[in-house]
């Protein structure tokens, strides 16, 4: 019998990063199952994904219904009666046999729908997937803090309220930081499973050549203060005041692309904005590099380092509970952690004393590289994408 799921997400699949491309491979997967798979999320469309879509990893075939209109303030999503009905009117109708919340990005949207239909009969089974912490932190003004908490508190009400409730998290550290949260007792039940990469290619960069003087440092993020793209352009700076031979490629999204051409203009041959890349392009991207740094300063899991290595790429990266999970999996480390700093990702003078000594001893660069080897066994994408579907389908 056909099974049919909601995917309620923050974004949707036309979007580029690595929650996007881990939900892709996974829809992909419900859908070879057999699965019917609509595609719920608040940017004013909704989108279906079916059988006969015929998606691959590279780019969901995917085909507009119709307009979910959800007035916004500041991108946040407000709830309406309208919006309440219009979702309760969908579910009388579709009748899902499972509704997956992917992401706490959108907890107010989530909650309109769940609220909608929390007093049918029929509800379905729910699985409540969190790519990273809940966005509570010391940092943050009371205020922020507050309003957050208050959301939280309503959501995970709203959500345990429900008779058949999963929570998944993509790393050990988010299950860990979850268990901590006043939101879940101790002992509530958490799956981990990885969450799954779009791999273009199966291939390794060649080993390191001893006689090399010039090396590539690759950084593959969404380039914005969010991801430590200000600590990337620091590094730069300090690398060049140092005179190491790197060149830095920037590829990804640019969120504030004066302030990125700027830099590449004062840094030019040095810092290069290579823009978006995916699937093959992306491959090329990692097997031309010899080092991948990534200055973000917080993770759920850290997809782009795991890419990384997949590829024979060592990783200099900013020492988080993700990386450090990541890390652990190896009998050494495949790469440097920095330490994380309150005012920066992590402090630069450590980070160019490590570069300053991979670009100087073709040893530590050839031990590196052979470190790496194992990662696509260890993170094996196939695995972790199968394990999520026998959760979900049963």
């Amino acid at each position: 019998m056909e099974k049919k799921v909601w995917l309620i997400s923050h974004c949707g699949p036309e979007n580029i990063g690595g929650c996007e491309n881990a939900t892709n491979i996974w829809v992909t997967e419900l859908i070879r199952r057999g699965a019917n798979v609509t595609w719920l999320y608040p940017d004013r469309a909704k989108y279906r994904l079916d059988k006969n879509s015929n998606p691959s990893n590279e780019q969901l075939n995917v085909q507009v219904l119709e307009t979910v209109n959800f007035p916004k303030i500041r991108r946040l999503v407000i709830p309406t009666t309208t919006s309440q009905i219009h979702f309760h009117r969908m579910y009388i109708d579709q009748k899902p046999d499972t509704i997956i919340l992917n992401g706490y990005c959108s907890p107010l949207f989530q909650d309109t729908l769940l609220a909608s239909i929390r007093f049918c009969r029929r509800q379905p089974n729910i699985f409540h997937i969190f790519h990273g912490e809940l966005g509570i932190s010391p940092d943050l003004s009371p205020l922020t803090s507050l309003r957050r908490q208050i959301i939280s508190q309503l959501h995970f009400g709203l959500v345990n309220s429900f008779r058949n409730v999963k929570y998944i998290a993509v790393s050990e550290s988010t299950r860990q930081q979850l268990l901590r949260s006043r939101f879940f007792s101790p002992d509530t039940n958490i799956d981990v499973v990885y969450p799954s990469s779009p791999d273009a290619c199966s291939q390794r960069r060649p080993e390191p050549d001893n006689n090399q003087n010039s090396f590539v440092a690759t950084t593959v993020s969404r380039l914005s203060p969010g991801k430590g793209i200000e600590t990337l352009i620091d590094l730069a700076t300090q690398a060049k005041k140092r005179n190491l031979p790197f060149q830095f490629n920037l590829v990804g999204p640019a969120h504030h692309q004066p302030y990125l051409d700027q830099t590449t203009a004062m840094f030019q041959g040095i810092v290069n904005l290579i823009g978006q890349k995916t699937g093959q392009d992306l491959c090329l991207s990692y097997l031309n590099s010899d080092l991948s740094v990534m200055s973000s300063p917080a993770e759920g899991f850290g997809l782009v380092t795991v890419e990384a290595l997949n590829h024979g790429v060592p990783v200099l990266a900013t020492q988080i509970p993700a990386t450090e999970e990541i890390f652990r999996h190896f009998n050494h480390l495949p790469g440097f952690l920095i330490p994380r700093l309150p005012n920066r990702s992590f402090d630069l003078n450590t980070a160019t004393d490590f570069m300053s000594r991979f670009a100087q001893y073709p040893q530590l660069r050839s031990d590196l590289y052979k470190v790496t080897e194992p990662s696509r066994r260890i993170f094996n994408s196939t695995s972790q994408t199968n394990r999520l579907a026998d959760l979900v389908l049963g």
